[in-house]
């Protein structure tokens, strides 16, 4: 049995964790009646419960984080692109402006602005 809280120790992953589960409560039920065993078994099966839920929520959370931050970057990278048409706008309205500013006084009658 101390070979596998030393197994518990090391970094197992999400299959390792869950093959391991299974596996404890398949042994419970063949050791009905000795204690010892099933309170090693019973310990063992929930710090490996404990384990594994502590991994998912580990990777939900960094998924979340994950998700809010591409989301960040698309919202900035849509307003990059606002900005960027806007600048020209302002540009064409700016040389429209400039080219009715530098027409002759006689010339302002047939001007589109």
């Amino acid at each position: 049995m101390c070979d596998v809280f030393e197994m518990c120790k090391t970094k197992l992953q999400t299959d390792d964790l869950l093959d391991m589960i299974s596996s404890i409560a398949r042994k419970k039920s063949r050791v009905r009646g000795n204690l010892r065993v099933e309170v090693l078994l019973e310990s063992t099966h929930k710090w490996l419960d404990r384990e594994l839920k502590e991994k998912q929520q580990s990777r939900k959370r960094k998924w979340e984080e994950l998700k809010t931050d591409l989301w960040k970057r698309s919202r900035h990278d849509d307003e990059v692109l606002m900005e960027d048409d806007t600048c020209e706008e302002l540009l064409a309205y700016q040389i429209l402006l400039m080219s009715a500013t530098f027409v002759c006084d006689n010339q302002w009658n047939y001007c589109a602005v």
